[in-house]
């Protein structure tokens, strides 16, 4: 497991504040897609809940092996950093449990896959093997939504433990050309009963009813496809003292990821998202409007053509007459949005590539002259 800690953004670099963004792997091509409010209170302001739309377009990632867009956020207790996270991810190609030789609990057959699939997920970075099950989740239909308890990415206890829920294809039906909405929201505070199963201990070979007897804060997860309404519902716990809100410096990060380098002739990947807004904790929903890039790779692994032009990550786009986010290669795209240094993170937003959702001005055509003035032919 690969972890990083990075300062974001030229409000967060001037406060000194450090974001942990711990889903990065060795090996692997990474782009930083940070949604950042400019509102009055730009991203000192917390919040209550998050939420998107998208489009998925295309996937066709069999060469490629694996495409994830985290579209992930960080909990917090009044704005500091606390190692809970979140992720309403999108995802396509092969089954990630497969590449990383997770122990899942309980144990499930995944297949390999060439399709889009989506994945809710809160993540524990703070659980030294057995001594901190502070998250918990529930899914309101497990067939849709069944859950899964792992270490993130490997089967080691030392690294951190992970709830999952995963759409299932063959119930809800294909996600390929559908649009989705994703939410999530924060509930009460609650104690959890211990007869319920709302976590399972992957490093305590997947004991049920694991979740520690203290009071959690309740975030609901929402999924639906517009398209055949298929909707699934998943309650998230996390310990009520580090997730009061979802912190403002870190309320939504895409994160593009895939194993080396994108097969830019044989594959194509493109998704496309619009309506992102966060709630603010007066309950009003209020838009995000500019996205910071940052891509971190190897130069051997960044989608450059021979002319050295970037032809994969994000782009803006005007969508169905709206302003939207662009995740896509495999097209022949070369607008891409890129930041200073590709190869490296970026020290400060004023170097990293900027995407501005404000919808564009229509464009104004001169009146036509249609009074008694008017000059003729």
């Amino acid at each position: 497991m690969h972890v990083t800690v990075r300062p974001l953004g030229s409000c967060l670099l001037a406060l000194a504040t450090l974001v942990l963004w711990p889903h990065e792997r060795a090996g692997a091509a990474v782009i930083d897609c940070w949604a950042e409010d400019v509102g009055p209170q730009v991203s000192t302001e917390n919040y209550i809940g998050v939420r998107y739309k998208a489009t998925l377009i295309e996937d066709a990632t069999t060469n490629t092996g694996f495409m994830l867009l985290f579209c992930g956020t960080a909990f917090t207790s009044t704005g500091d950093y606390q190692p809970h996270f979140f992720d309403m991810m999108i995802k396509s190609g092969k089954d990630m449990a497969a590449i990383y030789k997770d122990e899942l609990c309980p144990t499930v057959i995944n297949q390999a896959r060439s399709e889009f699939g989506f994945e809710f997920g809160v993540s524990d970075y703070e659980d030294p093997k057995l001594t901190d099950n502070d998250i918990g989740m529930w899914s309101h239909d497990p067939l849709l939504f069944p859950r899964t308890f792992a270490n993130v990415d490997t089967a080691n206890p030392d690294a951190a433990d992970k709830a999952e829920a995963e759409y299932q294809v063959n119930v809800g039906g294909p996600l390929q050309g559908k649009e989705i909405q994703v939410s999530l929201e924060r509930g009460r505070e609650e104690r959890l009963p211990r007869a319920k199963n709302f976590f399972m201990d992957p490093d305590d070979n997947g004991t049920p009813r694991s979740h520690a007897d203290i009071l959690y804060r309740h975030w609901v997860a929402t999924f639906s496809v517009v398209e055949n309404k298929a909707r699934g519902v998943v309650d998230v716990y996390v310990n009520a003292s580090q997730a009061a809100y979802l912190r403002g410096n870190a309320i939504l990060n895409v994160l593009w990821e895939n194993p080396g380098q994108m097969q830019l002739r044989k594959d194509r990947f493109k998704v496309v998202m619009y309506d992102v807004e966060v709630k603010t904790t007066e309950g009003k929903w209020r838009p995000i409007r500019r996205f910071l890039v940052d891509y971190h790779s190897p130069k051997k692994d960044l989608p450059l053509d021979e002319q050295g032009r970037m032809l994969g990550g994000f782009r803006r786009v005007d969508f169905k007459g709206r302003p939207a986010l662009e995740a896509s290669f495999g097209y022949g795209y070369s607008d891409y949005v890129v930041d200073k240094d590709p190869t490296q993170y970026e020290k400060s937003s004023s170097t990293m590539g900027v995407i501005t959702l404000i919808p564009s001005k229509p464009s104004r055509q001169p009146a036509k002259n249609t009074g008694r003035h008017a000059r003729t032919k």
